[in-house]
């Protein structure tokens, strides 16, 4: 594989939350242990609230739903699953 597999985390990153680097910690060590390139990045519900969200997501294969959050947008938040859904796209919650 020599694309990498794009993931959006969709939350408010805080280096000051254990769940948070974790989540990173956790892709970047799956990617490694399965031999693969990722690319994740963090979305903040905020962004996900604007016009043009959509366009920023379909750039991702993937969608993360960032554990430890109290999301700044909850309808940012609600954005990025119901476009996973909408669009058939993975999503994973914690």
């Amino acid at each position: 594989m020599t694309q990498p597999v794009r993931i959006a985390i969709v939350g408010d990153y805080n280096q000051d939350s254990h769940s948070h680097v974790a989540t990173n910690e956790a892709l970047k060590h799956t990617a490694e242990s399965l031999s693969i390139p990722l690319d994740y990045t963090w979305l903040p519900t905020q962004t996900l609230s604007a016009e043009g969200a959509e366009s920023t997501l379909r750039k991702f294969h993937g969608l993360w739903g960032a554990p430890g959050s109290p999301y700044y947008s909850t309808d940012g938040a609600l954005n990025g699953i119901r476009f996973a859904r909408e669009q058939g796209r993975p999503f994973f919650g914690t």
